[in-house]
């Protein structure tokens, strides 16, 4: 399972408010992967247009090795 998150910000300032809902989205994937028993096999950020866009993409699989896709 392929969850993305899009934050739209300037990537050398994001504001306190941009810090602090990133880290509630971190949060919240974390409880959730530990709900359903998921590990985490992959997590990266994709910056676009050197500033405009971050993804906050993580990967997730359940101990049978399946993935799914969601956004």
């Amino acid at each position: 399972m392929t969850l993305v998150k899009v934050f739209k910000f300037d990537t050398y300032a994001p504001s306190d408010q941009v810090q602090s809902e990133i880290q509630s989205w971190f949060d919240r994937v974390y409880a959730w992967q530990k709900l359903h028993q998921l590990r985490i096999v992959d997590s990266k950020a994709v910056i676009e247009s050197g500033y405009v866009f971050d993804f906050l993409v993580f990967t997730l699989q359940d101990n049978a090795g399946n993935y799914q896709q969601a956004s």
